[in-house]
């Protein structure tokens, strides 16, 4: 069921603009008409960095626990982790690459 009434978003969820929130001061009522006077890369969308995973979720996301994921490194078999200070965290993007990589083998040699 649909939620009424303020709360400052549209039915698709994003967040009203009213007319008086013109970003350029040219006084047009358009706020984004200053984003077109700039120019625009081929890609279009913005650059987000890699998303990064602490332990824990790690653990939790390929269901292995700490003495399985370090014997796998220490075997160059997963994805190192980087540091951050003390800190280890691993590229999100690089251990879904690395579960494709074992379901693709498991399918093949299996």
């Amino acid at each position: 069921m649909p939620e009424s009434g303020g709360g400052g978003e549209s039915a698709a969820g994003a967040p009203e603009v009213a007319a008086s929130d013109d970003d350029d001061g040219d006084g047009d009522g358009d706020p984004d008409s200053d984003r077109r006077s700039r120019p625009r890369s081929k890609t279009s969308h913005p650059s987000f960095p890699p998303a990064l995973l602490a332990f824990e979720p790690l653990s939790h996301y390929v269901a292995f626990g700490r003495s399985r994921i370090y014997q796998l490194i220490a075997a160059d078999e997963f994805p190192k982790p980087i540091k951050i200070g003390k800190s280890s965290r691993w590229v999100k993007a690089e251990i879904d690459a690395w579960i494709s990589q074992q379901a693709t083998s498991q399918r093949v040699g299996g």
